[in-house]
């Protein structure tokens, strides 16, 4: 939460004003109230709707992935809407991939080296893996859209997408291998 609270400012820093991107002076209240207040409001209804939730897990589970999978969509939507596949040539494509990849694996390289030298045991450590390095679409795009209103927000987010699909895969295949060795060490004792 507190990248999502800071991304705004890092943004307003990094990017120069004579850049062209305007940056809304009320992004910062927009994503308050897009996606920092739902949490939160969330949090606090947990007391009194943990239970009931928990008896319709099936149907959270379904609004839950059912979200995410709009904004998938609608950000892939949007970039061919805007013809960024067509606009950025296979090399390219290819090298931005490659970058991505490369900061991939350096931030989850960088969460497991953090949680070891905090001694967190393992299932903490895989809860720090997976949660570190996820949710980047699910959030990147709505405060893409507030932050870069009115600007060609596909081509913008269009690393992020990559992102995304790349992480998904990387760890469905460790949740895979890690699933494999846990059978393997049940059947093995």
């Amino acid at each position: 939460m507190l990248g999502v609270a800071l991304a705004p400012l890092l943004i307003a820093l990094l990017i120069p004003s004579d850049a062209g991107f305007g940056i809304d002076s009320g992004a910062v209240w927009k994503i308050v109230q897009q996606i920092l207040l739902p949490f939160a409001l969330g949090q606090l209804c947990r007391p009194l709707l943990g239970q009931w939730l928990h008896r319709h897990k099936l149907a959270t589970t379904i609004v839950d992935r059912g979200s995410i999978l709009l904004i998938v969509y609608s950000a892939f939507s949007a970039g061919v809407v805007n013809g960024i596949w067509h606009a950025v040539d296979a090399p390219h494509m290819v090298a931005l991939w490659a970058l991505v990849c490369a900061m991939m694996g350096l931030g989850m390289i960088i969460t497991v080296i953090a949680g070891r030298a905090a001694g967190m045991e393992r299932p903490d450590l895989l809860a720090l893996f997976y949660c570190g390095s996820t949710k980047s679409l699910a959030t990147g795009m709505p405060m893409a859209g507030i932050l870069f209103a009115g600007q060609d927000v596909a081509m913008i987010v269009l690393p992020l997408m990559l992102f995304h699909l790349t992480q998904l895969f990387v760890c469905a295949v460790i949740s895979q291998r890690m699933a494999m060795r846990l059978e393997e060490a049940a059947a093995a004792a």
